[in-house]
């Protein structure tokens, strides 16, 4: 059995903080959120700041979309804004707990790519929990599971009902390394072989 899916189905959430906030596993509302407010944390486009994680850790410690968007700091963000403006390390400690609360729930499967899929121009975190609810899970349980539960059922489901999605075996990855060693050595004989003539 795929190693990814037993991860997402039988290890349980690691307790996290940042800035000073007991973490959610990530959900699809979660990244919702960070993704409607251009965070760092998802989409890669910049370092992240000592505002983006203050932000990052409203988000990810709670369900709530009321708690999440609060309209004022309160005072301990403003003492945790002063502890990472002023100290690097400390921002560096709270980003790599951010980016562990993503990588724990990093354990989706590996879709093989197909060529010429059609784009509909829905996105694919409402896709996920629209096939979700199709399929009798509750809303609110569909935006709130954690992500790697979340994308494995909806892959299931859409497989269940005819998709054509192949998800790619650990023995599949194993092969693809070994192959890529393979080549590697081949390629570092022959330029060997080439040098000494």
């Amino acid at each position: 059995m795929d190693g990814r899916f037993l991860s997402a189905f039988t290890l349980l959430p690691r307790q996290r903080q940042v800035c000073g906030r007991v973490t959610k596993p990530l959900c699809l509302r979660h990244r919702l959120v960070l993704e409607s407010l251009g965070s760092p944390f998802v989409d890669g486009s910049r370092i992240p700041s000592y505002l983006d994680v203050i932000v990052f850790s409203k988000i990810v410690s709670s369900f709530d979309m009321a708690e999440m968007m609060p309209e004022k700091p309160t005072k301990e963000d403003n003492e945790w804004a002063r502890k990472m403006n002023d100290d690097g390390e400390v921002l560096v400690e709270q980003v790599k707990e951010a980016f562990g609360c993503i990588e724990d729930q990093a354990k989706w499967p590996i879709f093989w790519k197909k060529q010429g899929g059609k784009d509909r121009g829905i996105p694919w975190v409402l896709s996920v929990v629209c096939n979700l609810v199709k399929n009798g899970v509750e809303l609110e349980s569909a935006w709130t599971m954690p992500e790697a539960q979340a994308v494995w059922m909806n892959a299931s489901f859409a497989i269940g009902a005819g998709a054509e999605i192949d998800i790619v075996s650990e023995e599949d990855i194993q092969m693809q390394a070994f192959l890529a060693k393979m080549e590697a050595e081949k390629a570092e004989k022959s330029q060997m072989e080439e040098s000494n003539v």
